[in-house]
């Protein structure tokens, strides 16, 4: 049966009654006057939930246009938020100013509240695009990011993309800082020249005493008169070799970081230059500390040598094992932070039987699989 419309007594104070047109829901009906507190209530409720929403944003003006419909039912009114443009609906409307641009990316991080502040002539104030969006989370465009596994090849030069090696790094800074040199030792593609790199990012930090530190990439070293001219040339001292050389860099503390290191086996590298390499890093006070990469152990590296291996017994071995399934996993976790996607468990478990804990190999499958999330 559809709503009647009547004329009812309505109770304002003691001193006002008013009538109201009001629709009638059903029920029993009390013919007494009826009690406006019941509407005055609800507007109160509702104003206050839009005004703290408001307050939250701060925008420099908002207009709010609520419609009301109060009905009857049981002897009790009722206030209905009405929809209809001749009921006028709930209609909000926030102004701000124009929209902030980050010169470094080029997008909109906010809307300018004020163009001046009121305390100071120095700028205004606004209101970053987080905040917005928490409060309003419809307004958030419905973008997936770039797929944040793409580093599948090749070394990471970016510190902060380095991940879980910092128990590694702490004892490769433990041993340095008791005047010890290291090498790295662990399979092909495992994150050796990654974590060298942040070994180089992180001396001046980490190291207790002094040391510039030099980086040589030895896959782009020729031979052994390429090798001096490189490092002559990081510590910016003329092209010297032999005792030459022990007399110039007596001068300088070098923290000399050599990738693959297993290269210097080449028929382009003799045993004289591994042995001064070995002789400038021997003593407490000596001109060189090393931290050196290979894919085998000192032992076995440099079968032309009739002595012990050059590095041996100078560096102290600090192997670089594959992840273990908690890294695997906070790894995925830590990529897909404030990312719309996220692995199920079986597609986790899945990488992490997979890959057997090599990283780059985790990389590859979290690529794919994040991938197929685009298709």
């Amino acid at each position: 049966m559809e709503s009647r419309t009547r004329i009812i007594p309505v109770k304002v104070n003691n001193d006002i009654t008013v009538m109201v047109e009001a629709k009638d829901l059903g029920g029993e009906q009390d013919v007494a006057t009826l009690s406006f507190q019941q509407v005055t209530d609800t507007i109160e409720a509702v104003t206050e939930a839009i005004a703290t929403s408001i307050n939250k944003v701060k925008p420099d003006k908002a207009t709010v246009e609520i419609g009301f419909d109060i009905t009857v039912k049981s002897g009790k009114l009722t206030t209905l938020i009405v929809e209809g443009s001749g009921k006028a609906n709930l209609k909000l409307t926030l102004q701000c100013g124009a929209p902030l641009l980050n010169k470094r990316t080029g997008k909109i991080c906010g809307l300018i509240k004020r163009s001046r502040d009121i305390h100071t002539s120095l700028g205004g104030r606004g209101v970053p695009v987080s905040i917005i969006f928490e409060h309003f989370p419809e307004l958030k465009p419905n973008v997936i990011p770039h797929n944040p596994f793409n580093y599948l090849t090749g070394r990471i030069d970016d510190p902060q993309l380095v991940f879980g090696r910092e128990k590694e790094v702490n004892r490769i800074f433990e041993i340095l800082n008791c005047g010890s040199s290291v090498a790295i030792i662990g399979e092909a593609e495992i994150g050796k020249s990654s974590l060298l790199r942040l070994i180089e990012y992180q001396t001046k930090s980490k190291l207790n005493s002094p040391h510039q530190p030099i980086y040589l990439n030895l896959g782009n070293v020729y031979d052994e008169e390429d090798f001096y001219f490189a490092l002559c040339d990081r510590v910016g001292i003329p092209v010297l070799k032999g005792y030459k050389l022990s007399r110039a860099l007596s001068k300088y503390k070098l923290l000399l970081i050599l990738d693959n290191v297993e290269n210097m086996e080449w028929s382009g590298f003799s045993n004289q230059i591994r042995s001064q390499i070995r002789a400038l890093a021997e003593g407490i006070d000596a001109s060189l500390r090393l931290v050196i990469a290979a894919n085998k152990p000192l032992n076995c590296l440099f079968s032309d040598s009739s002595m012990v291996s050059p590095f041996e017994n100078i560096c102290l071995e600090e192997p670089i094992l594959c992840w273990e399934e908690i890294n695997i996993s906070n790894f995925i976790n830590y990529r897909l932070q404030d990312n719309p996607i996220n692995f199920t468990k079986e597609e986790i478990t899945m990488i992490i039987s997979n890959s057997k804990g090599h990283p780059k190999r985790v990389m590859q499958l979290c690529n794919q699989t994040y991938a197929r999330y685009l298709q």
